[in-house]
Formats: C-alpha cells, sequence, structure tokens
C-alpha cells in the first residue's frame, strides 16, 4: 500500500511539472504593438521602451539584447523588463552595418510567475528596417 501511495504521489507530481513547463513555455515575451518576427521600423523600435509578455500573470526580471555589428556579436543585459538607453545605443550602431533589415535577439530572458518562481522563455527575435 505504501509502494502504491507513493508511486502515486510520484506521477501526480510528474504531471503537474509536466503542465506547469508546457504552461510556461507558451509564455512570450513581446514588443508592445508588435509580434514575434514582424518587421518594425527603426524609428518605432527607438521609442520602445519596454519588453512585456502576452500572459499579464507574470513579469519579465532580466534579459539579454543581442545584435550582430560589423559580423560580431553585441549584447547588453537588462536586469527588468526595460530597454536601456545602453541598448538603445546598440540599435543606433546597426547604421554601421549598411543592411536594410536587421536581425535582433531578445534572449536569456527570465520572467517570474505569481508566487515568484523565476522561469526561462524562449528568445523573442525582430527585425530592425533601418529606414
Amino acid at each position: 500500500m505504501i509502494m502504491r501511495n507513493t508511486l502515486f504521489s510520484f506521477l501526480l507530481v510528474t504531471i503537474s511539472l509536466f503542465a506547469n513547463c508546457q504552461k510556461n513555455s507558451n509564455i512570450q515575451a513581446l514588443i508592445e504593438g508588435y509580434k514575434p518576427h514582424d518587421t518594425i521600423p527603426i524609428v518605432e523600435f527607438l521609442k520602445t521602451t519596454e519588453l512585456s509578455l502576452d500572459n499579464k500573470d507574470y513579469t519579465i526580471a532580466s534579459f539579454t539584447t543581442t545584435v550582430m555589428i560589423q559580423g560580431y556579436a553585441n549584447s547588453v543585459a537588462s536586469k527588468s523588463n526595460k530597454i536601456t538607453d545602453e541598448t538603445k545605443k546598440l540599435f543606433e550602431n546597426l547604421k554601421k552595418n549598411k543592411l536594410k533589415i536587421n536581425t535582433i535577439y531578445f534572449e536569456d530572458i527570465t520572467i517570474l510567475s505569481p508566487i515568484n518562481e523565476e522561469l526561462k522563455i524562449k528568445t523573442l527575435v525582430c527585425f530592425i528596417r533601418m529606414d
């Protein structure tokens, strides 16, 4: 009987953890007014002040922004959901690429659940049009 109860408890914990992981994997970071993989004009993008989530029960704790400038990866970390001035300078440097479209990666996104549990979500990829 004890073995059966232990096995049943283990099964319930496993199912709830799997369900929680599935739920969290669907949470997506966003730039307000745009969908993931959208192409955003640089002038509009520079007005952006923060990343948001499609699930308002969670908050962004931190993220890293990465861009390629003249063949080198350049990254800036943020310890909140805010797009910092340092990050915006990184976007301004994209003009050195002389490309019409640049790819921006918001990665290593850490979010906080309603019970203050830290979780990682998938990378947000955006395209910036340089006109």
